[in-house]
C-alpha cells in the first residue's frame, strides 16, 4: 500500500514538473516573439543558453527570462534597402572614425575602470537620491495623512492619488525637457527645486494636511524628472557591453533606496516629528543635486560610441 502511494506521488510530481516546464517554455517563447514583433524582426532560429543569467537580468522583475542566442531577419532594414534599390539610392556608409568595439564579456570591475569610475559612482548617488525621495513620499503619504492628521482612510488614499497624479504630470513634462534642455540640466533642476520645499519644513510650524499635500506635491512634481529619465541616462553613459550590467546594478541601488526610504520615515517620525521626515528627504534631494551639478556628464545629441567608448578604445 505504501509502495503504491509513493509511486503515485512520484508520478504526480513528475507530471507537475513537466507541466510547469512546458508552461515556462510557452511563456518564454511568447516573450521572445513579442520582442521580435515589436522590433520588426523575424526569428530565424533561437538557441537557449544554459549558462548563468547576466546580472542585469537578475534585477528585473520578469519570471520568464531565459537567455537566448537569436538569429533574426530585420524586416525594417530590408524594406529600407529595397526602397533604396528601387529609387537608385544607396544607404550612406557608417562613419569611418567610429572606434572599434571588441566583443568582450562584461565584468563587474569594468564599471570602475577609466572614465567609468566617476560615472558609475555618480549615477549610483543619483539613483539613491531620486528613489529615496520618490518611494519615501509615495509609499508613506497615505499612512502619514491617516496616522499624523487622523484623516479617514478614503481621504488619505485620495491625497496619495493626488500626489501620484502630480508625479505623472512631471513625468510627462520630462518627455519634452530631456531633449529640450538636456539630461544634466533637467536632473539638476529636478533635484534642486525638489529639495527646496522639503528643506523649508525645518522652519515651518504645524501645518494642515492640505498644506503638507500642496508642498510635498510641488516637490514630487520635480522629483518625477529623475524617476523617468534616469534609466535612459544610465544606458547612455556605458558602452554596449556594459550597458545591461551598469543599468542592472544601478537598478539594484534603486531597490535599496526604495526600501530605506520608508524605513527612515518610520524611525524619524516618532523621534523628530513629521517636519523632519520631509527635511531628510530634502537632504537626499540636495545630495542628488550637488552630485549631478559637479560630476554628471551631458549626453544629449552625442554619438554614444564616442561618448561611451569600450575599454581599450578610450582616447
Amino acid at each position: 500500500m505504501h509502495h503504491s502511494a509513493a509511486s503515485l506521488l512520484w508520478l504526480v510530481v513528475i507530471a507537475l514538473v513537466i507541466y510547469l516546464s512546458y508552461r515556462h517554455y510557452i511563456k518564454a517563447r511568447a516573450l521572445l516573439q513579442a520582442w521580435a514583433d515589436a522590433n520588426h524582426f523575424k526569428i530565424l532560429h533561437a538557441t537557449q543558453s544554459w549558462g548563468f543569467m547576466p546580472l542585469g537580468m537578475m534585477f528585473t522583475t520578469s519570471r520568464y527570462q531565459i537567455v537566448y542566442h537569436v538569429a533574426v531577419f530585420d524586416a525594417s532594414l530590408k524594406r529600407i534597402e529595397d526602397i533604396g534599390v528601387k529609387e537608385g539610392k544607396a544607404l550612406p556608409p557608417l562613419p569611418r572614425d567610429l572606434p572599434l568595439v571588441n566583443e568582450v564579456k562584461p565584468r563587474f570591475a569594468d564599471l570602475f575602470k577609466g572614465i567609468y569610475l566617476k560615472r558609475t559612482i555618480t549615477v549610483w548617488f543619483m539613483w539613491i537620491g531620486a528613489y529615496f525621495v520618490t518611494y519615501g513620499l509615495t509609499a508613506w503619504a497615505p499612512s502619514l495623512f491617516n496616522f499624523v492628521f487622523h484623516l479617514p482612510v478614503q481621504q488619505s488614499l485620495a491625497y496619495g492619488l493626488v500626489l501620484s497624479v502630480v508625479g505623472l504630470g512631471g513625468a510627462l513634462l520630462t518627455i519634452y525637457l530631456i531633449e529640450a534642455i538636456g539630461r544634466k540640466a533637467m536632473f539638476a533642476v529636478g533635484f534642486g527645486i525638489c529639495c527646496v520645499p522639503l528643506l523649508c519644513f525645518v522652519f515651518f510650524g504645524k501645518l494642515s494636511a492640505v498644506q503638507v499635500l500642496a508642498i510635498v506635491s510641488g516637490s514630487f512634481f520635480f522629483c518625477s524628472f529623475l524617476a523617468l529619465g534616469l534609466a535612459t541616462y544610465t544606458a547612455e553613459i556605458y558602452p554596449t557591453q556594459l550597458r545591461a550590467l551598469g543599468g542592472g546594478v544601478a537598478s539594484a541601488w534603486q531597490r535599496a533606496a526604495s526600501m530605506a526610504g520608508p524605513i527612515v520615515v518610520g524611525w524619524v517620525l516618532p523621534h523628530w516629528g513629521l517636519n523632519y521626515v520631509f527635511v531628510v528627504f530634502g537632504l537626499f534631494a540636495l545630495m542628488g543635486c550637488l552630485v549631478t551639478a559637479f560630476f554628471a556628464i551631458e549626453t544629449r545629441g552625442q554619438v554614444l560610441e564616442r561618448l561611451s567608448p569600450a575599454h581599450g578604445t578610450q582616447r
